[in-house]
This record gives structure tokens, sequence and C-alpha cells, in this order.
């Protein structure tokens, strides 16, 4: 009985949301992913080691990322309005064939998911109010989690959110939770996606299956 009551007083926002430093210990090699990252944006005349932005940098990971691959993908569109649910849907066919079952959201950086809340255009902010189910918070600069089923709220965020707020952080990392594959969404709206593992089954032919055209990165919608 005390099990049970425990997972039913779980919020959704507890059931969506993890610290980066929870990311960081349990995942080693998403940790070195964002240590990587950090450490090519960062310049030592420029930048303060201690800045919260750069929190992975004191990691000492375990982890080690291995690039086993490289896509952009671009799902072929004349309608941006509908253009994140028709991503998502493609996207969803894809993950289960990958058999991701759970993905790990945060940016390369610690700075705020919601962007910069002076833009005020109604699709960001539709944006926010989606992300402000997931966090509870009108501001949030740690991670999240999602399954592949229900990636449509997020997917439509962040798709606008990279799109129309040029403050986001560039690299808003979805990492696959086994650590073999992640993307980000750029402001164009293609996914670029990353083979972290030899034993992902990531492949151009399984992008060109799910309806993605594989290797321009262009803005259809401009």
């Amino acid at each position: 009985m005390g099990i049970f009551n425990q997972i039913t007083t779980l919020t959704f926002r507890d059931m969506h949301t993890i610290t980066r430093k929870q990311v960081f210990e349990a995942y080693p090699i998403i940790a070195s992913l964002i240590t990587d990252f950090q450490q090519q944006s960062f310049d030592p005349e420029y930048n303060d080691a201690d800045d919260p932005l750069y929190d992975a940098l004191h990691y000492h990971t375990s982890g080690d990322t291995q690039h086993h691959g490289n896509f952009i993908a671009m799902l072929p569109h004349d309608d941006i309005q509908h253009y994140p649910k028709d991503l998502a849907m493609h996207l969803r066919a894809l993950l289960h064939d990958l058999t991701c079952t759970q993905l790990i959201i945060l940016s390369f950086i610690k700075t705020d998911l919601f962007g910069n809340a002076q833009h005020q255009d109604s699709r960001l902010l539709q944006a926010r109010q989606l992300l402000n189910r997931y966090t509870g918070d009108a501001a949030y600069d740690e991670a999240l989690r999602t399954d592949p089923d229900h990636l449509d709220d997020l997917l439509y965020a962040f798709f606008w959110l990279s799109r129309l707020d040029g403050e986001l952080s560039e690299y808003i990392f979805w990492v696959d939770e086994k650590q073999r594959f992640c993307f980000f969404i750029c402001n164009r709206g293609n996914i670029h996606w990353l083979s972290l593992s030899s034993s992902s089954s990531l492949s151009e032919q399984l992008l060109k299956k799910h309806g993605f055209v594989v290797g321009p990165d262009i803005d259809q919608f401009s």
C-alpha cells in the first residue's frame, strides 16, 4: 500500500522533470555529450568556468562520446502551421522503429528553455504555455523527460521557440535514454541526428523509410 500511495502522489511535473545533475550522474554518455559541446563553445578569454551556464565542465565523466554518424533530416512540407503535428507523427514512428521508449531533453548549456519572455508572438506564448504544463514554472533550466507517444506538445513548443526566439539555446538535445543517439531541431525545422553508439540502428535508409529527405539543411518555409 505504501508503494502504491507513493506512486499515485507523483504529479505530472514529477514524471516529466529531472535535474541536469541527475542526468549527468545517471547517464555518463549524455554527460560526456554535453561536456563536449560546452568545451567547444567555451572561450577562456571571454567565459568564466564557474558560470552556471557551463555546469558540465566540472564533471569528470566516465562516459565516452563516440560519434558513429550524423544526419540532417528534413520532412518535406508546405504548411508551417501543421508542420509540427506532422513532424511529430513521422518522428514517433521512427523512434518506435529505433526501440526508443524514453527521451531526455536538455540544452547544451544551462539556460532557460522558455527563451526570452519579452518575445510575445502568439505561437511563442502557446509554446511557453505548453512547457509550463510540464515544468510548473514560467522559467526552467533543468531537463525534461518524455516518451515517443507523448512528444507532440514538446515538439510543437521547441519547434516554434527554436524558430522564433533567436536567444534560445542553439542545441536543445533530445537524447535516447539508452544513450544510443540524440537529435536537435534547428530554427529551419530540420532534425539534426547524431549516432552515439554502434548499437544504434539509425541510418539514412531508416530516415528515408519514414519520409525524411536526408542531406539538405534548408528552410522550406522561408
